[in-house]
C-alpha cells in the first residue's frame, strides 16, 4: 500500500529509528564503563566517561528528534495520498460499481478505516523495527560481554517467542467483522440524520431510535468481543515475558555463582535484559496488531486496483413518461393507532 514516492522517505525515517534504537541499548555500555571507573578508583577515566555521556545525551536528542519528524512526515505524506487515492477511486466509479455499496462503507473507508490502518500499519512498523533493531543489538552486546550467557537467552527467548506466535489467531476475523458493523452503523447513521425531516413528519422517532440503537448494540459488542481477546492476548504475552525475564535471571544467576561474571558485566546484562524483553512485548503486539489489519488493507488495495470507469455519454437515454401517478384515499401508520398520513 505504500506510495512509491514516499520510499526515501521511509527509508530515512527507518534509519532514524534504527539509529535511535541502538542508542538505548548503548546506555548499558556507559553504566559499565563509569560502574568500572567507579571500582577501579580512577577519576581520570571517571572524567572521560563524564565527557562522553554528555556527548551520548546530546547525540541521543538529535536523532531522536530527527526520527520523530521524518516518521510524522512519512505517516502523514502516505496517509493523505492513500485517503486521496480511495475518494477518486471512489468517484471515478461508473454507476453500477457505485451503487454496489453503500454509502456507509465509502464514508467508512475514508475515516474509520484509515485510521485504523494508521495506527496499526504504518505505525506499527516503526514499532516493530524500533522493537528488532533494539533486540538484535542488545543480544550482540550480550554476546560481546559473554557469549555463552546471550546463546541461552536466544534460546529461553525463542522459545517463548514461538509460544506467543499463536496468541494472536483469530484477531483478523473480529477486526473484519468490527469493520461490517462500522460500515451498517455509518450507513444506518447517515441516513437517519439525513432523513430528520421525515422522521419527524412520520412521528416515526420512536422506529427510528429501535433501529439506531440496534446497530449501535451490535458494533459496541463486537468491538467488546475484539477488547476481551485482545486484552487475553496481552496477558498472555505480558506473563510470558515475566517467565523469560525469571528464567534469564535464574541463568545469570548460576553464571555468577560460577564466576563467569563479574559485577560490572552482571550491572550491563540487567540492562541490557531491559532491551531484550521490551522488544519482544512490543513485537508481539504490534505484529498482531497488524496482522489484524491485513483484510481490510487488502479491501482497500482492491478498490484501488479494480477502478471501471465508463463514459456516462454512451449510456442509453430513456424515454419520458407523460402520464399521470395519483393516489386517493390513503392512510398509513407505524403503530396502528397513530396516523402519519
Amino acid at each position: 500500500m505504500e506510495i512509491e514516492r514516499h520510499r526515501i522517505l521511509k527509508f530515512l525515517a527507518t534509519v532514524m529509528t534504527a539509529l535511535s534504537s541502538i542508542m538505548v541499548v548503548l546506555v548499558a555500555f556507559l553504566m559499565k564503563m563509569i560502574l568500572d571507573c567507579a571500582m577501579n578508583k580512577d577519576f581520570g577515566a571517571l572524567e572521560r566517561s563524564i565527557g562522553i555521556s554528555i556527548l551520548y545525551i546530546a547525540t541521543y536528542f538529535l536523532i531522536n528528534y530527527l526520527k520523530e519528524v521524518l516518521v510524522a512526515r512519512y505517516i502523514k505524506n502516505e496517509m493523505e495520498d492513500l485517503r486521496r487515492s480511495v475518494y477518486r477511486t471512489i468517484m471515478e466509479r461508473d454507476y453500477q460499481s457505485y451503487f454496489s455499496k453503500s454509502n456507509g462503507e465509502y464514508i467508512s473507508a475514508l475515516t474509520n478505516d484509515m485510521t485504523t490502518i494508521e495506527d496499526n500499519y504504518y505505525k506499527a512498523y516503526f514499532l516493530i523495527v524500533q522493537a528488532v533493531v533494539t533486540f538484535m543489538i542488545a543480544i550482540l552486546s550480550l554476546v560481546v560481554i559473554n557469549w555463552q550467557f546471550s546463546i541461552g537467552v536466544l534460546a529461553i527467548a525463542g522459545f517463548f517467542l514461538a509460544t506467543a506466535s499463536f496468541t494472536g489467531v483469530g484477531l483478523n476475523d473480529l477486526r473484519t467483522s468490527i469493520q461490517k458493523d462500522m460500515v451498517k452503523f455509518t450507513s444506518k447513521t447517515k441516513d437517519l440524520i439525513a432523513g430528520y425531516e421525515v422522521v419527524r413528519s412520520f412521528n416515526a422517532q420512536d422506529k427510528m431510535q429501535e433501529q439506531f440503537d440496534r446497530y449501535n448494540h451490535n458494533l459496541e459488542e463486537m468491538k467488546l468481543k475484539f477488547s476481551v481477546r485482545q486484552g487475553i492476548i496481552k496477558v498472555i504475552n505480558e506473563n510470558l515475558v515475566l517467565l523469560i525475564i525469571f528464567s534469564i535471571m535464574i541463568l545469570g544467576g548460576c553464571f555468577v555463582i560460577t564466576g563467569a561474571l563479574v559485577m560490572g558485566s552482571l550491572i550491563a546484562i540487567v540492562q541490557l535484559l531491559n532491551s531484550v524483553m521490551n522488544p519482544i512485548n512490543m513485537m508481539l503486539v504490534a505484529v498482531n496488531n497488524s496482522n489484524s489489519t491485513k483484510t481490510m488493507r487488502n479491501q482497500i488495495t482492491e478498490m484501488l486496483q479494480n477502478t471501471t470507469i465508463k463514459n456516462d455519454a454512451n449510456q442509453a437515454t430513456h424515454g419520458t413518461f407523460n402520464q399521470e401517478i395519483s393516489l386517493a384515499k390513503l392512510n398509513f401508520s407505524y403503530d396502528g393507532a397513530k396516523p402519519v398520513i
